[in-house]
């Protein structure tokens, strides 16, 4: 994930199983030096506000502040959502759109039928119109004007919508 302003990304590196080893680093692009973290996570996001929200191993969503600048995580992350659906290959089923918004789907969910919620930087949740479906894979576009999902039911489509009629 690239990092607003600056020639660097925050990855993973992971020795086998990615939800089990996989740990958080940082990439300057024009040295090529390598910060390792401790913060154990993958699927990392960075946000324009000097965080990196990211998916703990049991589906723990994890939010941690970082000084792009020295390249280095500042503060101990903090959970913000439980049980995000998570693949084997360590990739998780959210997505931060630009003005912080978050879109995700939970884990463990037998029922397919699922509602769409917008949760704001505050932890408000808003319910939105979407007709109920068997919702994976929620993207917000880069101008968080659209938002797209996987639908897992009778038609296996991808939709997009509008993401400001759906809020």
């Amino acid at each position: 994930s690239a990092v607003p302003g600056a020639r660097a990304v925050v990855f993973v590196i992971a020795s086998g199983d990615p939800l089990r080893s996989g740990k958080l680093a940082l990439l300057d692009v024009a040295s090529g030096r390598v910060e390792r973290s401790d913060l154990m996570g993958t699927s990392p996001q960075v946000l324009p506000t000097g965080h990196v929200v990211y998916a703990g191993a049991d589906g723990v969503l994890q939010v941690a502040a970082f000084d792009a600048r020295r390249l280095r995580f500042t503060g101990p992350p903090t959970s913000i959502a439980d049980r995000v659906g998570m693949k084997s290959s360590g990739g998780a089923a959210f997505d931060v759109g630009p003005d912080g918004r978050l879109a995700y789907s939970v884990s463990g969910v037998q029922d397919p039928d699922r509602t769409l919620t917008w949760v704001n930087r505050t932890g408000t949740e808003t319910p939105d119109n979407a007709p109920t479906r068997a919702y994976y894979y929620a993207r917000v576009s880069p101008d968080g004007g659209r938002l797209s999902l996987d639908i897992r039911d009778q038609d296996q489509d991808v939709w997009v919508w509008d993401a400001r009629t759906l809020g």
